[in-house]
């Protein structure tokens, strides 16, 4: 996935880092269980006044077609002006972040 390998700091036609690492424990599935619901309770509470079922939420907000343009310290997500969503407009979710200091890079989306 071009978006992951972006913000592993990677090309978008490099090897996956993961390639050679073994399978995730039990605990470390656990963690990462807990944090996607997590997010999907934060994006209950930002997106509740919008009808779609609790298993596709994530892939609608999270799933979009883009083009991601990367370069160090910098990552663009570029999207169709046709998918343009009113519902993560009015949730703020599609505002820019600028730079993410946890990540270390710019992060900005682009509707074309």
């Amino acid at each position: 996935d071009p978006a992951a390998l972006a913000i592993a700091g990677l090309a978008p036609d490099a090897a996956p880092p993961s390639r050679d690492e073994a399978m995730p424990t039990l605990q470390e599935r656990d963690l990462l269980s807990a944090f996607v619901q997590e997010i999907t309770r934060e994006l209950h509470r930002l997106l509740g006044h919008v009808e779609i079922p609790a298993d596709s939420l994530r892939e609608f907000v999270c799933a979009r077609r883009a083009e991601i343009i990367a370069d160090p310290g910098w990552i663009e997500a570029h999207f169709s002006l046709d998918d343009v969503s009113t519902e993560l407009r009015r949730a703020a979710l599609d505002l820019d972040p600028g730079h993410v200091p946890w990540l270390g890079v710019v992060v900005k989306f682009v509707y074309e």
